[in-house]
């Protein structure tokens, strides 16, 4: 199985066979992949750094482990509201002991090939879940995108009663700029595909605002790489509570299980031509999700659109998920300052 597996699935990356169009397909998906996580780490209360680690880990190692050939993964929106819950209840820390248990947990599953029994898990239920999530990301979208003081986020309807609340302090600059970021993601790909619409949307309102006399008291992505660590172990003897922190684990192992299966499933069906091995796809995400949390990173899922665009864009081999974790690292290391310049509404319109 194992020289099977080096010959069919690792071989390959090391030929010049096929490299440009990985290259343009992994560069596609790193340009909409960068906002995107910015995006998440505002909507999961964690700094831009844990979700862009995520993004960049996360990016490679299922690319070399996972069940799915030409599948992308990363931070997903799905899972921002389980994880701002999470942070406000156990803290920000407590992330690196879900993101262990959690992989822990695919890995095993993937190990005893558990992962055909995902598919007894009627689609109603997940599409409930996730259109639950969806709206609740809504609203605690609305306190960034109108530039108002945030409630509590374990409590989304706070939001809505606080919004009464702070009406005469919304800044209408913010509400514009998170107004446009929509109309553009949203129009421009009846317009044109050539180009990727979150990117634009990013760009012009931030270009906009850098063009005005005056910043109007917006607020800004700022400073990305303060808090990068070094691969660490978490300090379990600080853990109070154990039972509840398990019971989030196990709620973020089971999302993100059901997503990267059922993202991996639908690569499949959508006649792509890659077919799915379920067991090797938890197994690559367990392995992914722990050596994220080691980096400090959030947990991670395999990523539908993100795997679309990839394949879209002329993705061969697993080359092309690697590539667009490179750029994310090159983009994000060495050139910060244009991410710090992103107005924090922009974000919010994404949401």
């Amino acid at each position: 199985m194992l020289k099977e597996y080096l010959q069919q699935e690792i071989t390959p990356l090391f030929k010049s066979s096929k490299i440009r169009e990985d290259l343009f397909a992994g560069f596609s998906v790193a340009i909409m992949a960068i906002p995107l996580a910015l995006a998440i780490a505002l909507a999961s209360k964690v700094s831009p750094s844990m979700a862009l680690t995520a993004a960049i880990i996360g990016g490679i190692v299922p690319a070399l482990f996972g069940g799915a050939r030409r599948g992308v993964s990363g931070p997903a929106l799905s899972m921002t509201i389980l994880i701002a819950t999470c942070v406000t209840t156990h803290g920000v820390n407590s992330l690196l002991v879900i993101g262990l248990i959690c992989g822990l947990l695919q890995l095993l599953c993937g190990i005893f090939k558990l992962g055909r029994y995902a598919r007894l898990i009627p689609l109603p239920v997940v599409h409930a879940f996730t259109s639950a999530i969806a709206v609740i990301l809504l609203i605690t979208a609305l306190p960034s995108a109108l530039q108002i003081s945030a409630p509590d986020i374990s409590h989304p309807l706070d939001v809505l009663r606080d919004l009464n609340l702070h009406l005469t302090n919304i800044n209408p600059l913010a509400l514009l700029l998170a107004l446009l970021t929509i109309l553009i993601a949203r129009k421009l790909p009846r317009v044109t595909t050539k180009v990727p619409a979150l990117l634009v949307a990013v760009i012009i309102p931030t270009l906009i605002v850098q063009l005005l006399p005056a910043h109007y008291n917006l607020q800004f992505v700022g400073s990305l790489l303060d808090d990068l660590t070094l691969p660490t172990l978490p300090n379990f003897s600080a853990i109070e509570n154990w039972h509840s922190l398990l019971i989030s684990a196990l709620a973020v192992f089971v999302l993100a299980t059901l997503e990267s299966l059922l993202s991996a499933t639908s690569i499949s069906e959508l006649g792509y031509g890659d077919v799915t091995k379920p067991n090797q796809e938890l197994f690559g995400q367990g392995i992914g999700n722990i050596v994220v949390a080691l980096f400090g990173g959030i947990p991670i899922t395999e990523l539908l659109t993100r795997s679309q665009i990839s394949i879209e864009n002329g993705a061969q081999t697993r080359r092309a998920a690697i590539f667009h974790a490179l750029f994310i690292f090159i983009i994000v290391y060495f050139f910060p300052s244009f991410l710090k310049i992103i107005p924090i509404p922009v974000l919010a319109g994404l949401l």
